[in-house]
C-alpha cells in the first residue's frame, strides 16, 4: 500500500542515506484494467502507448521513453503499452487510426490527453507534464466535493507529482472533515500530511505524526511504516540542525 510513498520519501532524501523500500514495479504493464486498478490504488493516471511489429516510429518512441528526460515525467504515471493488431477493440473504442497513438486517462478510462503520430520529444513531454498538472483538476471536477475518499486521492497525486503544499491544504482540510468514526481514514490522511511535511522539510512536524501512528496506528502496516518514516525523519532532523523556521503553507 505504502510502496509509492516509500519511493518519494526516497526521492527526497537520497544525499541522506538509504531508507527501505518496497518491490519494484513493472516498467510497463500490457493490460489496461489493471492498469486502471493500479490507478485508482496510486492516484496517479494511466499513460497508454498503442503500437505495432511493423510500426518503426513506434520503436524510435519506445528508445525515447529510456531518455531521462521521458522516465522522470512518466514516472508519475502507470504506464501500460497495447498492441494496436491484438487489441483490436479497445483500439476501435479509443479511435486508434494512426501510430503511434499515446493516451493519458483517468482511473475510470475517460481520455485526458491524446497525441496521435510522430510528435516531437519537446512537444509531447510538454503534453504529458500539463496532464500530470492538470489530474488533480480534473479529479475535483468529476468527483463530488464532500467526497472523502477523492480528497485523500487527490492529495496524495499531489504528494506524487511534487507538489508538497497543495497536498498539505488539502490534506488539512480532509482531516478536519473526519470523524471519529472514520479514524482508519483518519490515520492514513495523517500519514500523507506528514509527508506533505517531508516535501517542504517540516521534519520534526513529520516526525510528531510519524511517532503517533508508529504507536497506535489500527494497520500494523501502517505502524511498520511509520516505524521507518520516522527513522528517516530523524536522520534529516539530524542533518538539517537546529531549524529556523518550518512553516506551514497558509490555507
Amino acid at each position: 500500500m505504502r510502496v509509492n510513498f516509500i519511493t518519494f520519501l526516497i526521492t527526497l532524501s537520497l544525499t541522506v542515506g538509504s531508507f527501505r523500500a518496497g518491490p519494484r514495479q513493472p516498467e510497463w504493464g500490457n493490460s489496461l484494467p489493471e492498469a486502471l486498478r493500479a490507478s485508482e490504488a496510486s492516484g496517479k493516471p494511466v499513460f497508454v502507448e498503442y503500437w505495432a511489429a511493423q510500426c518503426h516510429y513506434c520503436k524510435d518512441l519506445e528508445i525515447e521513453f529510456e531518455t531521462h528526460e521521458f522516465q522522470r515525467v512518466l514516472s508519475q504515471f502507470v504506464k501500460v503499452r497495447i498492441n494496436f493488431e491484438v487489441e483490436t477493440e479497445l483500439a476501435r473504442r479509443h479511435q486508434i487510426r494512426t501510430l503511434p497513438t499515446t493516451l493519458v486517462l483517468d482511473d475510470k478510462g475517460n481520455v485526458i490527453m491524446k497525441s496521435v503520430g510522430r510528435t516531437k520529444r519537446i512537444v509531447l513531454l510538454r503534453r504529458l507534464t500539463a496532464a500530470q498538472s492538470d489530474y488533480s483538476d480534473y479529479l475535483a471536477q468529476r468527483d463530488e466535493v464532500d467526497d472523502s475518499r477523492a480528497l485523500k486521492r487527490r492529495g496524495d497525486y499531489l504528494l506524487a507529482s511534487g507538489h508538497p503544499e497543495g497536498a498539505i491544504t488539502i490534506l488539512k482540510d480532509l482531516q478536519n472533515r473526519l470523524t471519529p468514526a472514520d479514524r482508519a481514514l483518519a490515520e492514513e490522511t495523517r500519514f500523507s500530511l506528514a509527508l506533505g511535511y517531508f516535501g517542504i522539510r517540516a521534519f520534526s512536524r513529520a516526525a510528531e505524526i510519524f511517532k503517533e501512528l508508529s504507536d497506535k496506528a489500527l494497520s500494523s502496516e501502517l505502524r511498520e511504516d511509520a516505524k521507518e518514516a520516522l527513522k528517516m525523519a530523524e536522520v534529516l532532523m539530524e542533518a538539517q540542525g537546529p531549524a529556523t523556521s518550518e512553516l506551514e503553507p497558509h490555507n
